[in-house]
């Protein structure tokens, strides 16, 4: 049994993203994901800007559209999300809304389920999809606490 908890009562309750996926890890689970997925378009330029207080600087690249996994989209997650749920549930997973995860159950180094409230589930595996600031992979020390000069911005 897969489960997928969700926080959010909604499949497409949150869309706060980058607007950016990286095809080369998804292909290699679902090859072709491009061809039914919700993509908005293939990003064929790239612009990177370095930044100091007094100046700025950019480089602008661009190129014909690469091929899978090198490629890259615009995504919009009330789009995204709600397709990617669907698949799961095609390959056999249960998407239960509305469940926050309050804990991570461990048992010496190793991660044997979660706590919901006062509801254990055990698993073999376990995969955090809590953010960027996950709370979860900092109750793991896998995630340290960063100040926002660390991120990129989109």
């Amino acid at each position: 049994m897969y489960w997928l908890l969700n926080a959010e009562t909604a499949r497409a309750a949150k869309n706060m993203t980058g607007g950016r996926l990286y095809a080369h890890s998804i292909e290699s689970i679902m090859p072709g994901f491009a061809t039914s997925a919700p993509i908005e378009r293939v990003v064929t330029r790239e612009k990177i800007s370095f930044l100091t207080e007094e100046s700025a600087v950019t480089l602008d690249f661009h190129r014909a559209p690469p091929t899978p996994p090198l490629t890259s989209y615009t995504v919009l997650r009330n789009k995204l999300d709600p397709w990617l749920m669907a698949q799961a549930e095609q390959a056999g997973a249960q998407f239960i809304p509305g469940v926050r995860v309050d804990a991570l159950v461990r048992e010496g180094n190793r991660v044997t389920g979660v706590q919901a409230g006062d509801d254990i589930l055990d698993a073999n595996i376990v995969i955090l999809a809590d953010g960027v600031n996950s709370m979860l992979g900092r109750s793991l020390d896998m995630v340290p606490v960063s100040s926002a000069h660390h991120y990129a911005v989109a």
